[in-house]
């Protein structure tokens, strides 16, 4: 505890926590991206013309909420991804594999 250097679990818990912030914040983005892929569409279902069109249908038809549609899941996805991505580059893996010394 008393240690200079930084403990590796920190290092994966820092990822985790990037990793759900930023899937989070690109959520809305996914979502109208998602929307715009639509090849075949119920029927009445709202058709978009653009993105810029997407975001405020989506935002006039079913309220900001809608842009966060499926976030948690992202999150809890993403997030150990980040924090393993972090623990590799803390252990220096890649360094090892390459042959570079440090």
């Amino acid at each position: 505890a008393n240690s200079e250097e930084a403990v590796f679990w920190w290092s994966f818990l820092c990822g985790c926590a990037s990793g759900s912030i930023s899937a989070a914040a690109v959520n809305p983005f996914d979502v109208v991206k998602t929307r715009l892929q639509l090849l075949k569409r119920a029927e009445g279902e709202v058709a978009y013309k653009s993105v810029p069109d997407a975001f405020v249908k989506i935002l006039k038809n079913e309220g900001p909420q809608a842009f966060f549609k499926g976030a948690a899941c992202r999150m809890i996805v993403i997030a150990p991804l980040f924090g393993i991505a972090q623990m590799i580059y803390f252990f220096g893996v890649a360094e090892y594999l390459l042959g570079v010394k440090k």
